[in-house]
């Protein structure tokens, strides 16, 4: 997958390490080599248990320029380290193109 572990995003958790049975954020930055409109965030893990993709907005970003938006996420159970797939997708020209993306382990 190349989409696995991509340089180009800053992810940082908030609490880290999460805490169990509470609501944490998943912050992510990236400097875009082409501006976008808008864009967001999908954060989903590999079991199915987690999705969440509309909370993350991105505002407009210039080329070159970063955006940092914090994702707010429901508390994950206490469960071993559990792969999360983070994508971020932007609008260029109107067309949302897949801009970024990695995996984490949330724990």
């Amino acid at each position: 997958d190349p989409c696995i572990n991509d340089p180009a995003l800053d992810i940082s958790l908030t609490p880290d390490p999460p805490i169990p049975n509470q609501e944490f954020f998943i912050g992510v930055s990236q400097t875009v080599s082409t501006s976008i409109s808008d864009g967001f965030v999908t954060i989903e893990s590999i079991d199915g248990s987690l999705k969440q993709s509309q909370v993350c907005i991105i505002p407009a970003t210039n080329a070159g320029d970063n955006f940092l938006v914090n994702c707010a996420l429901d508390a994950l159970p206490n469960t071993p380290p559990l792969p999360i797939n983070i994508q971020v997708f932007g609008n260029v020209g109107g067309q949302y193109n897949t801009i970024g993306c990695t995996q984490i382990f949330a724990f």
